[in-house]
């Protein structure tokens, strides 16, 4: 029973491991620190009696058109940071930063166009596999490791709020010279359009963990408590500076992360589990970026050049309830995941255009790196093995879907839904 369930466990990671960046044991190598994908961590590793290894691999689909703001509220997709795009603003940093002498803003367009503010849609769809490899050389310790690959699909829809240029548009020419005037902004900041298409790893996890476990403890039917301490290795593809709608499969900087975990048999074939994790990685000046320095948003930055960025910790709390064997070998499982990102530290090390007196704008980039993610999810499996004496190499078959919430802490973070099928085998 105990090899089933530790089994089951394993699986759920898989079906759990999303997208995350999405995967499991894979993308983002199932960091947490991640906020654009569903960030997986429902999985236990342990293996239990007569089993030395686990394999676990997790083919997922993600999508999301919405994001959570600053206040937890739903808007559209790229603005969770709470900044606003507007031709006003981009004229304004191409002349602060250097990049031109003059504006680019026609003279009798100059008293009429302010702000010029644009709803910037979106949408983000993804794919990929993750994978999970643990070993257990003896009953109470395993080691391990997890990675991922994923290709994504994001689009950055910028659309004119067509009320605030009544001044300037009265007909056909004014509108092409409206969009003719976008495009020689991006132009002159050097930004691609808005369309992304990116594939790669995402950021890799080695670890090591001790558990302790005992039938008929302590009112339970069967428990067990694991402690896993791992590295984080910043593997993942990054961001395309030059593209507004490009998103990093990972983050900078080699970490590192606790995690503590229980499972409990609370009566038979209902399983009650429980993970909390911090993870925190370490400072670097490695993080090439786009820096404001006008009003304008970050993704259109007109600085480019390298950051200094000391993230802060990331916290996780999962619980979840497994109902195994409701009929034959068929499962079903219900949970609840919460992830809270603290504000990092960031400061620009070299950029380009240098611009006497000017310094890029570092609080809204600051303010917008604390952010928070959560989401309910719930799935069937299926255990291949159920009924037989002695398990074999018979896989565990998950489906999984991660709904997100922000009940709690969920904000500047993408509403991002996934659908997972875990596949998962000990022997």
């Amino acid at each position: 029973m105990r090899n089933h369930v530790q089994n089951l466990l394993l699986k759920t990671i898989g079906w759990v491991a999303l997208a995350p960046v999405a995967l499991a044991f894979s993308l983002g190598a199932m960091t947490v620190d991640q906020r654009f994908f569903v960030p997986f961590l429902e999985r236990n590793p342990l293996i239990g009696e007569r089993k030395s290894c686990a394999v676990n691999l997790q083919p997922y689909i993600l999508l999301a058109d919405k994001s959570f703001n600053e206040y937890g509220e739903e808007c559209e997709l790229f603005a969770y940071d709470g900044a606003a795009y507007g031709l006003r603003y981009l004229d304004d940093a191409v002349v602060a930063s250097g990049r031109r002498n003059t504006s680019l803003i026609k003279s009798e367009w100059q008293s009429k166009l302010l702000d010029g503010p644009y709803i910037t849609r979106g949408r983000m769809v993804g794919k990929g596999i993750a994978f999970t490899a643990y070993f257990s050389p003896r009953s109470c310790f395993g080691f391990g490791g997890r990675i991922g690959a994923m290709e994504v699909d994001s689009e950055l829809e910028l659309i004119r709020d067509t009320t605030s240029f009544d001044a300037v548009v009265n007909g056909y020419g004014d509108e092409q010279e409206l969009i003719a005037l976008q495009s020689s902004l991006h132009q002159a900041l050097d930004l691609e359009p808005a369309c992304w298409q990116g594939s790669g790893s995402t950021d890799a996890e080695l670890f090591a963990r001790l558990y302790f476990d005992r039938d008929y403890f302590l009112w339970c039917r069967y428990i067990s408590l694991g402690a896993e301490i791992g590295a984080v290795l910043p593997t993942g593809r990054k961001r395309d500076i030059a593209n507004p709608a490009s998103l990093p499969f990972g983050n900078p900087g080699f970490g590192w992360y606790f995690e503590g975990s229980a499972e409990v048999l609370l009566k038979k074939d209902i399983w009650f589990f429980l993970i909390g994790r911090v993870q925190k990685r370490f400072a670097t000046s490695d993080l090439n970026e786009r820096m404001s320095i006008e009003r304008e948003p970050w993704r259109f930055g007109s600085l480019v050049g390298s950051l200094w960025v000391n993230p802060g910790f990331t916290f996780a709390l999962s619980p979840y309830i497994v109902f195994e064997g409701m009929r034959d070998g068929l499962g079903f499982r219900v949970g609840y995941t919460l992830v809270w990102h603290a504000k990092d530290r960031v400061l620009p090390v070299a950029y380009e255009p240098v611009v006497q007196n000017k310094q890029p704008e570092m609080t809204r980039y600051q303010d917008a790196s604390e952010w928070g993610s959560e989401r309910v999810h719930a799935g069937v499996l299926y255990d291949f093995s159920r009924g037989k004496k002695i398990r074999g190499w018979e896989p565990v078959i998950a489906a999984t879907v991660d709904v997100p919430t922000a009940w709690f802490v969920g904000k500047r973070s993408f509403k991002s839904f996934g659908i997972s099928i875990g596949l998962e085998t000990s022997f």
